[in-house]
């Protein structure tokens, strides 16, 4: 749980950081962040704060 925790807080601080650039800068950021999402996307679903599929 403590690991769900650290990384939905790192997303959300990596997301910020990305309204700070602009342009290109702001594409590439956009892409590496999606990457890195579904990379915890597994992790992300163990945690039903962020995510909740069958939510209606």
């Amino acid at each position: 749980m403590k690991n769900a925790l650290n990384t939905g807080i790192q997303i959300l601080q990596y997301a910020a950081d990305g309204m700070k650039l602009n342009g290109q800068k702001r594409l590439k950021y956009a892409i590496n962040w999606s990457i890195r999402l579904v990379m915890n996307f597994k992790l992300l679903r163990s945690f039903p704060f962020f995510f909740q599929p069958d939510a209606k």
